[in-house]
């Protein structure tokens, strides 16, 4: 079966279509505008990377079911890199709360909305996130970044004391988690963004 016909399998038919570029495999959920923003903005970037990766992209996420979750999972155990980009700053409550349980069950990550009451945190004030991996750059925030964290986990990015990305080794693959969307500001052709994508896709 191909890669793409097994990426295929993981998501309902009329909900998700499956974009591949050179091994790197999109699954928008063509039901929801932001998902389909970020992934136009990784069509821009891939579409100029001649690269093959092993590599699969959850745009803007924010209601992965918890069978193709596993999938995702058994994925990452076999090899691939698995990145999982946020959306819950988006999602209505009960949506955000099923998908944080999803994330916690499936892969061991530990991702929280940050409430409200941090509004007098300095984070708060804070309109960027600063990666220190895979390359140190500091990124634009797309709505409110949600915090991440869990056993084994390794940080790429912070906003301000929270952090808000991280890599995680599952199997002989890896899952990243983006607790801000990346692909709004590729589709803006955002530099930073651009050159940080550009450098996961070259270590994955």
């Amino acid at each position: 079966m191909s890669i793409a016909a097994c990426a295929a399998a993981l998501l309902p038919a009329r909900a998700m279509e499956t974009k591949s570029y050179d091994g790197v495999l999109l699954l928008p959920d063509d039901t929801n505008c932001l998902t389909r923003e970020s992934a136009s903005g990784y069509h821009r970037v891939l579409a100029s990377v001649e690269s093959r990766f092993r590599t699969i992209i959850v745009p803007a996420m924010g209601a992965l079911s918890l069978p193709t979750a596993i999938e995702l999972r058994h994925k990452a155990e076999a090899g691939y890199s698995v990145v999982l980009e946020s959306g819950l700053a988006f999602a209505g409550a009960r949506t955000a709360e099923r998908q944080c349980a999803v994330m916690s069950k499936v892969f061991g990550l530990h991702v929280e909305l940050i409430s409200d009451d941090v509004i007098n945190d300095p984070a708060a004030r804070v309109s960027y996130l600063r990666y220190r991996w895979p390359k140190d750059v500091l990124v634009r925030q797309f709505g409110q970044p949600v915090a991440v964290g869990g056993s084994q986990c390794q940080p790429m990015a912070h906003w301000g004391r929270f952090t808000v990305a991280a890599k995680k080794s599952t199997g002989s693959g890896r899952v990243i988690f983006l607790g801000s969307p990346l692909g709004p500001m590729l589709m803006a052709q955002d530099r930073e963004a651009t050159l940080l994508v550009r450098q996961i896709l070259s270590i994955c």
